[in-house]
């Protein structure tokens, strides 16, 4: 909340190249396309 203002944000597991991390985006669409990304990436460190 910042000035009475509230914000609504949508975390994700985000592909950085070599590695992963977390962002929080402004709609829930483009959350779930860059986690699908970040999943991937995730998974192929394994």
């Amino acid at each position: 909340m910042q000035k009475g203002h509230a914000f609504i944000g949508y975390p994700a597991l985000v592909d950085e190249g070599e590695t992963i991390g977390v962002k929080i985006f402004d709609t829930q669409r483009k959350a779930e396309l860059q986690h699908q990304a970040g999943l991937i990436r995730l998974f192929q460190a394994f």
